[in-house]
């Protein structure tokens, strides 16, 4: 039987916390007030990421979970299937990531696909054209809506909304892996980078259900995603090839699946 995460969650997200290293206090006028004010914001970090010596990519993102990431955005962009596929990373003149990768992948070069085609050249066992909670995530809708509103009440995710997106895996009623950054894309990575194969949970995020993200989710195997806005068309016609189910859940409103009734099965 699945834990409560009412009971498992907030236990396990104690132990974080926003870290000192990303945490920037600025200066600030208050306009209510008309007081000078100190605010805390996040600090982004310029990176290159290396291959051979040879820069492949450079981002501005959070400065934690930089392994997590660089894995992440090479998984996301077929230069690696996996971890295995990297021999070793590290920290060259402060800025720069080089990475290491086996000899026979060393000299690929990535060249950019549709979104289509990452559906397309990604084959994974099909869940179907029916949705069904209880079979995705082994839970009924009713347990997962008590799961969700446990979860969003928390003061750790409600701690990082403000100042940045974030994607939390929950499996049994359990936080499993949470990334963070202030750009949607580098907190998906990460994500993707902390566990690659999530297809006996799901995820939780403020970011935005759109066609990219969709792929993302979708090269991460999450059979459901929980955001907090309304997805695009786009990520609807992609989540249904993918075998993505989507819950939202709009201010004011209750919990959305997006599904007609004929893909949809009653799990309660």
């Amino acid at each position: 039987k699945n834990r409560r995460c009412t009971h498992v969650f907030p236990e396990r997200m104690s132990h974080m916390r926003l870290s000192k290293n990303i945490v920037f206090n600025a200066s600030a006028y208050s306009l209510a007030e008309n007081t000078q004010i100190t605010q805390d914001i996040m600090r982004e970090e310029y990176y290159e990421i290396q291959i051979m010596q040879n820069t492949v990519h450079s981002v501005y993102l959070l400065p934690e979970q930089l392994e997590e990431y660089a894995y992440g955005w090479l998984i996301a962009k077929g230069i690696i299937k996996n971890k295995s596929d990297v021999t070793f990373m590290r920290i060259c003149d402060a800025n720069k990531y080089h990475i290491q990768l086996k000899a026979e992948i060393n000299d690929k070069i990535y060249t950019a696909g549709s979104v289509e085609a990452y559906i397309a050249d990604l084959p994974r066992e099909s869940w179907g054209d029916i949705i069904s909670i209880r079979s995705m995530v082994n839970l009924s809708e009713s347990e997962l809506r008590r799961q969700l509103d446990a979860i969003r009440s928390n003061e750790l995710l409600s701690a990082f909304a403000p100042m940045s997106y974030y994607a939390a895996f929950i499996q049994n009623g359990e936080l499993i892996s949470l990334s963070y950054d202030t750009y949607q894309p580098n907190t998906l990575y990460k994500m993707m980078g902390l566990a690659q194969t999530l297809n006996t949970g799901y995820i939780i995020t403020n970011c935005t259900a759109n066609m990219e993200n969709i792929t993302l989710f979708y090269k991460m195997q999450v059979p459901l995603v929980v955001t907090a806005g309304l997805p695009t068309n786009g990520a609807l016609v992609m989540a249904k090839k993918a075998g993505i189910a989507l819950v939202t859940k709009p201010e004011g409103q209750s919990y959305l699946l997006f599904a007609d009734s004929a893909r949809r099965l009653r799990d309660d």
